[in-house]
């Protein structure tokens, strides 16, 4: 890449997208994103199904989820029950059995009923029959109440036909009837009982069920509690995701707008987009990059050495670039350099480049390349053309002189040198015209010529030089503003002119003489004449 860039006039189009890249520099990093794998392309093309599917997905775990809560409240209910109606089928058995122990052990002699069954309540039953609000009341054989628990006395007196309705298959059997639901003071409950020895009748065990799924109802509330907080919590999510798809479509429609307008722009300005990764060695290129080579566009990136292929071998290598760059010699980028086509004509490209690193501190270059093939055959052009002019000037046989429109030199001839004494460092271009005036040798004599011929901004002079030659100077103004001169060596017109007029005075004079000798001839014949008549 040894080719100046100075000499390529493409600053203007090359500023404009050098604020075009700055503006979208974002979009490397994103080209860059979309050079991935083919599984990740196959999850991309997926993406629409699995939006679509995720409301559904959502609805299915809320389902699945009640259901498994529900089924397992359930059975928790049923492991209540039947823990329940262990406990009662136990307590009726213990009772019965610890009121047997007691009578063979030691009868109570002139103990009332009463006072046997409290006996036998506090004495006898185990606590943990008595959790959860279940109690236990003792009755004579005639179903009268005549134990109870502390805090159930008020139920002493009462027939257990009265508290229990449906109590008579308890009754009857006892044990052997199991554990029966019924109704408690208006409320269901379950009931056990077992026939206890004389004079007691029976004991009875009541649960209340309001009291046994207590518990269990709160955890039905809580669990009901976090569900319902569950859904809502995901029904935000699913909101917020629907919202973010939302607006991600709306980016992404954003980022194609601008990556199509850039697109457009790159390759209608004839420019393209760089990306080289140093350390890998690889090297995306925009796809109107591959248009200006004539390439197939393609998503993947190109390695070290396919790039450095397309390389003019004159134009340096991209191994030095990088040498460079790494080294930290280098932060910005601006060469020339050419490239093949596909055709295998080269082009000549000019880069203009950033040295950067990301947030892995990878080192990366990043820039524009505009064709400025155009420009560079069209400064070729240029520079040929001047050489001609300069060329033609020099060999015109008159002096040349060029002002610009601030009356500073463009350009002269050597022969304007040659007839004004001045030397080449005395005549660089933008020398004033006083300041070459001030220096140029001085004509003897200067005559100002006139002509009705004369256009507009037109004037003409002769000047007579110290050799003696003459020189006559015409000017014309530029449609710039400024003026041409030129000096033609009238010299030799200037000698045959005075060669004319010495002719022409010499031809008058001999016509005087030859006039005034005919006078005289005239006067001698007349006389001659007068003499005759005379005679």
């Amino acid at each position: 890449m040894g080719a100046d860039a100075a000499s390529v006039p493409a600053g203007g189009r090359l500023s404009r997208f050098e604020g075009l890249l700055k503006r979208f520099s974002d979009i490397v990093i994103r080209a860059r994103g979309l050079v991935r794998p083919s599984h990740t392309g196959t999850l991309m093309s997926a993406e629409p199904a699995l939006r679509r599917a995720i409301p559904i997905l959502i609805v299915c775990f809320l389902a699945v989820l009640a259901i498994a809560r529900f089924l397992s409240l359930v059975e928790d209910r049923r492991l209540v029950e039947d823990e329940a109606i262990q406990s009662l089928k136990i307590g009726a058995s213990l009772m019965r059995a610890e009121r047997a122990a007691l009578v063979n052990a030691a009868p109570l002699e002139g103990a009332t009923l009463a006072d046997e069954a409290d006996a036998l309540l506090t004495s006898a039953l185990p606590s943990e029959l008595i959790e959860n609000g279940r109690f236990a009341v003792i009755a004579d054989p005639a179903g009268t109440v005549v134990g109870a628990l502390p805090g159930y006395e008020r139920h002493l007196g009462a027939n257990l036909d009265t508290l229990l309705s449906g109590i008579q298959p308890l009754m009857m059997f006892g044990e052997r009837a199991g554990v029966i639901e019924t109704t408690f003071e208006g409320e269901p409950a379950l009931v056990s009982s077992a026939t206890l020895a004389a004079p007691l009748g029976s004991i009875t065990f009541i649960q209340k069920e309001s009291d046994l799924y207590a518990d269990w109802r709160r955890s039905v509330s809580i669990n009901v509690t976090l569900f319902a907080l569950t859904s809502l919590v995901m029904l935000v999510v699913l909101y917020a995701y629907f919202r973010q798809t939302v607006r991600a479509r709306e980016a992404d429609a954003l980022y194609m707008m601008a990556h199509q307008r850039v697109d457009t722009a790159l390759s209608r300005g004839r420019c393209g987009l760089w990306d080289w990764d140093l350390a890998r060695g690889r090297m995306y290129w925009s796809r109107s990059m591959y248009e200006i080579l004539g390439m197939p566009a393609k998503n993947g990136v190109l390695s070290f050495s396919e790039v450095a292929q397309l390389l003019h071998p004159d134009d340096g290598s991209l191994f030095q670039v990088a040498r460079a760059a790494a080294s930290g010699k280098v932060v910005n980028l601006d060469r020339s350099f050419r490239m093949r086509r596909s055709d295998g004509q080269y082009i000549w490209l000019r880069a203009r480049a950033e040295v950067t690193r990301n947030a892995e501190n990878e080192i990366h270059v990043i820039g524009v390349a505009v064709d400025v093939s155009e420009q560079h055959a069209l400064a070729k052009r240029t520079d040929e053309a001047n050489t001609r002019l300069q060329n033609a000037v020099e060999n015109i046989s008159e002096s040349f002189v060029l002002w610009d429109s601030r009356g500073r030199l463009v350009l002269c001839n050597k022969k304007y040198q040659e007839v004004y004494g001045l030397a080449d460092a005395e005549v660089t271009a933008g020398t004033s015209y006083e300041t070459v005036m001030a220096r140029a040798r001085k004509p003897i004599e200067t005559r100002q010529l006139t002509s009705p011929s004369f256009v507009a901004g037109e004037r003409a002079a002769e000047a007579m030089l110290a050799d003696g030659r003459w020189l006559q100077v015409s000017e014309r103004r530029t449609s710039d503003g400024g003026f041409v001169s030129i000096g033609t060596d009238v010299t030799q017109l200037k000698v045959h002119q005075e060669r004319l007029s010495d002719s022409e005075r010499r031809l008058m004079a001999t016509i005087n003489d030859l006039s005034a000798a005919r006078r005289d001839a005239e006067a001698k014949a007349r006389q001659l004449s007068d003499v005759n008549e005379s005679y």
